[in-house]
């Protein structure tokens, strides 16, 4: 059991909870309406502001301080875990209002211009909308279940993860489908070794019976969690790397890859 599960689950699955995606939980909420404002009308720093901060995470001293205090802060403000696609398609059947925005991420890095990546969960930016007129708004696309449960499919056969955000934890709003050079979060879980993006429920393990080495599951690893070892034939998922995401079974083709254990808690 993850400590997302054990904090806000009730020692079951935090994101399958019907009361963690209830609008009564931000109704009352000045840091839910804060954070969403700012993620809806921030002006972004420039490239070189980005890699300004980026040099700063890296500072050994400093820079670990700075590290620990941003995982603590995203996980009680603006956390995501991610998903494999059939925990997302259970998400999209408990929500009541579906509706696809364009992605923050990509609009910071200037990347994915012109389409809508971020999948909101529930009609809460309408009424803070309605209860504030000047609360900044943007356009969204409404989908069905069906309709974003096959958005993310296709999202998946192009090589994206999945994962789910809180903003004032545990309120959850929505999944966003990411990959290396579109996603902070992803850039400074990886890269940047500051945890705001964290492992899923279940990792994945490779049937060995099935396997023929072709290493297309190792390619398509962002977490560099696959290897093929030298004269075995075999590939290998190393727990300790394995995010749970699920593209190397997207890209198997052979179904080899399988969702396995639960994680310890991290």
């Amino acid at each position: 059991m993850c400590e997302f599960c054990a904090k806000h689950g009730e020692g079951r699955t935090w994101y399958l909870r019907a009361r963690n995606y209830s609008a009564d939980l931000v109704k009352n909420s000045r840091r839910f309406r804060d954070m969403l404002q700012w993620l809806l009308t921030k002006t972004y720093p420039d490239k070189s502001g980005l890699a300004a901060a980026r040099t700063f995470l890296r500072l050994p001293l400093v820079g670990r301080a700075a590290r620990r205090m941003a995982t603590h802060r995203m996980k009680r403000d603006h956390f995501g875990q991610v998903l494999a696609i059939e925990d997302v398609h259970k998400v999209f059947r408990l929500a009541d209002t579906i509706t696809c925005y364009p992605c923050v991420c990509r609009r910071m890095l200037g990347v994915g211009r012109g389409r809508r990546f971020c999948i909101v969960l529930g009609n809460f930016m309408r009424e803070l909308q309605d209860d504030s007129p000047d609360f900044g708004s943007t356009s969204g696309e409404s989908l069905t279940p069906e309709q974003a449960s096959q958005r993310v499919s296709e999202l998946e056969r192009e090589g994206l993860v999945h994962t789910i955000w809180t903003i004032d934890t545990p309120f959850i709003v929505g999944i966003c489908s990411c990959r290396p050079g579109e996603c902070l979060a992803m850039e400074m879980t990886n890269d940047l070794r500051t945890k705001v993006m964290f492992k899923a429920e279940q990792l994945f393990e490779i049937d060995e019976t099935l396997c023929n080495g072709c290493g297309k599951c190792m390619e398509t690893c962002y977490f560099g969690a696959i290897a093929l070892p030298d004269g075995t034939g075999i590939c290998r998922i190393d727990a300790t790397h394995c995010y749970g995401c699920g593209l190397c079974r997207a890209a198997c083709p052979v179904d080899a890859p399988r969702r396995a254990g639960v994680p310890e808690v991290f």
